[in-house]
C-alpha cells in the first residue's frame, strides 16, 4: 500500500464522522495530507519512510567496524568498499532491525572500513518499510485531519473561519476539541513507536 492521498483522507474523514461528504476540490486535503506525511518522517527520522525503487548511495566510511548510514536499509543488492565488491553474511551483516521486520538501521562490517569520503557504495532498497503499517497509515490520517478545516457539523467537528488578519476556530458540536486532541494523540503514539534512534 502506498502513502494516503487526500481522497483517502477525505474517505476516512467521513468514515469518522469528521466531514459529512467528500468534497469535490481534494487540494486542502491532499495538502494536509502531504504535510502529515512530512512531518511524520521529520518526526520518526525515516526519510523516505515507504521504500521506493532500488537506487544506489554513498556513504563516508565509519572508520571502524559498524556504518550508521542515517537512513533504513530494507535489502542490499551490492555493497563495495573502495570498489571492491563484498559479500553479505561474510565480509558485512546488516543488524538492528526495528521490530525484526523492518528496515536494518546499522551494517557491520567483519573487517576495518577507513573513514575516507563516499567509499561505501549500497545499491539496494532504502525507506522503514515496503509496505506502510497500520499503525503509521492510522497516525498520518489522524494528523492531516486534525489540520484540516471542516465545515462539518458532525460530532468532534472543528469549524474554521477567517475574519481579516484573525481565524477562529471553535467547535461546531461540543466535542472538537476532544476529538482534534484524540487525532494528535494516535499520530504521537505511533511517531514514539517509530521515530528512529540517531
Amino acid at each position: 500500500m502506498a502513502l494516503p492521498t487526500g481522497a483517502q483522507l477525505a474517505a476516512w474523514m467521513v468514515g469518522q464522522r469528521l466531514l459529512a461528504t467528500i468534497p469535490e476540490d481534494l487540494s486542502v486535503l491532499d495538502g494536509a495530507m502531504a504535510a502529515a506525511i512530512l512531518a511524520f518522517e521529520g518526526a520518526t527520522f525515516w526519510s523516505p519512510f515507504l521504500a521506493g525503487a532500488a537506487v544506489t548511495r554513498r556513504f563516508d566510511g565509519p572508520g571502524g567496524y559498524d556504518l550508521y548510514p542515517g537512513v533504513g536499509i530494507l535489502s542490499v543488492n551490492s555493497l563495495k568498499v573502495g570498489g571492491t565488491l563484498l559479500t553479505e553474511d561474510v565480509d558485512f551483516f546488516l543488524q538492528d532491525r526495528k521490530l525484526g521486520r523492518y528496515a536494518y538501521q546499522r551494517i557491520e562490517f567483519a573487517g576495518y572500513v577507513v573513514g575516507d569520503r563516499r567509499v561505501v557504495e549500497i545499491a539496494g532498497v532504502f525507506g522503514a518499510a515496503q509496505e506502510i503499517p497500520d499503525d503509521v497509515l492510522l497516525a498520518l490520517l489522524s494528523k492531516a485531519a486534525a489540520g484540516v478545516s471542516t465545515d462539518s457539523t458532525s460530532t468532534g467537528a472543528l469549524k474554521r473561519e477567517k475574519a481579516g488578519p484573525v481565524e477562529y476556530e471553535y467547535d461546531v458540536s461540543g466535542g472538537a476539541t476532544t476529538k482534534a486532541a484524540q487525532l494528535l494523540a494516535t499520530y504521537d503514539g505511533a511517531v514514539a513507536a517509530w521515530r528512529r534512534m540517531v
